[in-house]
């Protein structure tokens, strides 16, 4: 078994023991400005936390020049992809084929109702049409809003408390038109993503996992402990980071890496 996929098989039980029996569902919600008992305002209440998670709130420690900078930067990229020729290898019926015969069954519909078995069960006829949406997508270089929409579901964090919005992660199914057309673009940019990918970013990363980190650190404590020296690691987490990042800014960092 390879690093690689033990993490995902570790990613999977974690989410299963988040879903197992001792999961506490939230029959009352509330913030510091309200309280909700009913279906409908718990779900307005959710709806109102995670909308928030993804607007920009003022910062007084924020550099908004930066930002600024950041964003004009972004604007000057993106019209010159827009207006510029680029070869891409095109997406061909029998590779759409084998892309959904690997799509994992039973899981949950998208927002539109579909599903993987939707486009197993499809046939030749099905792969065709996809293969020409996603070419078209990949000719225009632009996805349509209709596919970037998902149900997003509130996911108890384990041993916080159920009734507070905050200690929910929100899972978004995203359409499984979507998932394909990942699915064709990640062997095309992935060569070249991982050249300027960082050497000690193991997370994420075909053949890697943040498993090989651990071993790393845990041969830099042996080490210390050895040689009787003082070793002092710093961890971070930063709480709710890929809810509150603007990806404008992820965007940028990773043209400008």
């Amino acid at each position: 078994m390879k690093a690689s996929d033990r993490d995902k098989d570790l990613f999977f039980r974690l989410m299963k023991t988040q879903r197992s029996s001792s999961f506490q569902s939230a029959h009352t919600l509330h913030t510091e400005e309200k309280e909700a008992s009913a279906p409908e305002d718990i779900n307005n209440l959710f709806k109102d936390h995670f909308s928030m998670l993804a607007q920009t709130n003022s910062n007084s420690f924020f550099n908004e020049k930066h930002d600024n900078l950041v964003k004009l930067d972004v604007e000057s990229i993106v019209y010159i992809f827009e207006n510029e020729e680029i070869t891409i290898q095109p997406i061909t019926s029998s590779e759409i084929s084998k892309l959904i015969s690997l799509l994992k069954r039973k899981k949950s519909i998208d927002v539109d109702g579909l599903s993987s078995e939707h486009l197993i069960y499809g046939g030749s006829a099905l792969a065709e049409y996809l293969t020409t949406l996603l070419n078209n997508i990949l000719y225009t270089k632009h996805v349509p809003a209709a596919i970037k929409k998902g149900p997003l579901t509130p996911v108890h964090k384990k041993d916080k408390d159920p009734t507070v919005p905050s200690n929910h992660r929100g899972v978004t199914v995203i359409s499984i038109i979507c998932q394909v057309l990942e699915l064709c673009i990640r062997p095309r940019v992935e060569g070249t993503l991982i050249k300027h990918q960082n050497k000690l970013h193991k997370g994420f990363t075909k053949g890697a996992s943040s498993i090989n980190i651990a071993l790393l650190i845990t041969e830099a404590i042996n080490e210390t402990k050895d040689n009787n020296e003082c070793l002092i690691l710093i961890t971070v987490d930063a709480e709710k980071a890929f809810d509150v990042v603007e990806n404008i800014h992820l965007f940028w960092k990773t043209i400008n890496k």
